[in-house]
């Protein structure tokens, strides 16, 4: 069986041996799939894709709406199938425009609001690893971690998580550790 990938928001950057999806075509923007991943469902069966990215694209979209794309990310994932982001890591970015980093302020003014060369080329949200790894905890992925892009770009971040086949729900985990705080006797197996 083939191995199914998925780039949402490809944008100019195609990635060879994916579907590349987009919620644009221009004559910048060619993508296998015009869909816009904010209002419509992905066109997969539920847990049949291996591997889903996005890269420099979240931070094109509202916050409000991460969690629609989420769940349907979750639900298009097989089971422990990979979710990979990248992004501008908006501190970085915004001290390289502050301190002008190698007399580059359009650049860096860029890397915090977008190039704006079209409608939806515009950064909407300041990325921040810390809370952008509790939403994806939250919304069942697991083993996130992330790091520098690359060393020659350590402003951007790249963010990997995996679906959990067996998401436990933060009120789950609460109702646990207060069953252990007054005495009730749970096995470990329980608590997984």
């Amino acid at each position: 069986m083939d191995k199914v990938s998925l780039n949402i928001g490809c944008g100019e950057n195609p990635i060879e041996g994916f579907i590349n999806i987009d919620c644009i075509e221009n004559e910048m923007v060619k993508p296998d799939l015009v869909l816009d991943i904010i209002n419509q469902k992905l066109p997969c069966e539920d847990s049949t894709v291996d591997e889903i990215w996005m890269i420099h694209s979240l931070e094109h979209i509202e916050m409000h709406k991460w969690q629609f794309i989420l769940e349907e990310f979750r639900r298009v994932l097989k089971d422990n199938g990979t979710v990979v982001f990248s992004y501008p890591e908006f501190k970085e970015c915004a001290k390289n425009f502050l301190n002008n980093h190698g007399n580059k302020k359009t650049f860096w003014r860029a890397t915090l609001y977008g190039r704006q060369l079209y409608k939806s080329d515009y950064h909407v949200v300041p990325m921040d690893s810390n809370e952008i790894k509790e939403i994806l905890e939250i919304a069942g992925f697991y083993r996130v971690n992330h790091r520098p892009e690359s060393d020659n770009e350590p402003y951007n971040t790249i963010m990997v998580g995996y679906k959990d086949p067996k998401p436990v729900s933060r009120e789950a985990v609460l109702v646990k550790e207060l069953h252990l705080s007054i005495g009730d006797t749970v096995m470990i197996g329980d608590l997984i």
